[in-house]
């Protein structure tokens, strides 16, 4: 059997909400490579893994 766990994929907007930063930040911080992802196909919006916030905020502790 296939049992692929999926990813759950957040916009800027998203991130700066849950780490509580202003989106610009994330902005940059997507552009400087400190958080993962890929630009979305269709809209451009910077698409950033569950896995990354996860990341970041285990970081902080």
């Amino acid at each position: 059997m296939y049992n692929e766990k999926k990813e759950t994929y957040l916009t800027v907007q998203k991130v700066a909400n849950l780490l509580d930063r202003h989106p610009k930040t994330i902005q940059r911080w997507f552009d400087a490579g400190i958080l993962g992802g890929f630009r979305h196909p269709v809209n451009n919006y910077r698409m950033i893994p569950m896995s990354e916030v996860e990341r970041i905020l285990d970081g902080c502790k």
